[in-house]
């Protein structure tokens, strides 16, 4: 198995919201074949901590 990641862009307010976007690359061979995963990972946070999160493919 091979997991990668490339930050793709991060943002903090003067107000102390962040936002951030990671793009995680996948490869693991199962039953004899390869199979490669991409997925975007979007993190929103405020001062009381995370706010939302999702993944989803790219």
């Amino acid at each position: 198995m091979d997991i990668s990641h490339e930050p793709e862009e991060q943002w903090i307010s003067g107000a102390g919201n962040a936002l951030a976007y990671v793009t995680w690359h996948g490869s693991i061979i199962y039953r004899g074949f390869g199979v490669n995963i991409d997925k975007r990972h979007h993190l929103r946070c405020d001062e009381t901590g995370l706010r939302c999160c999702y993944l989803k493919n790219v």
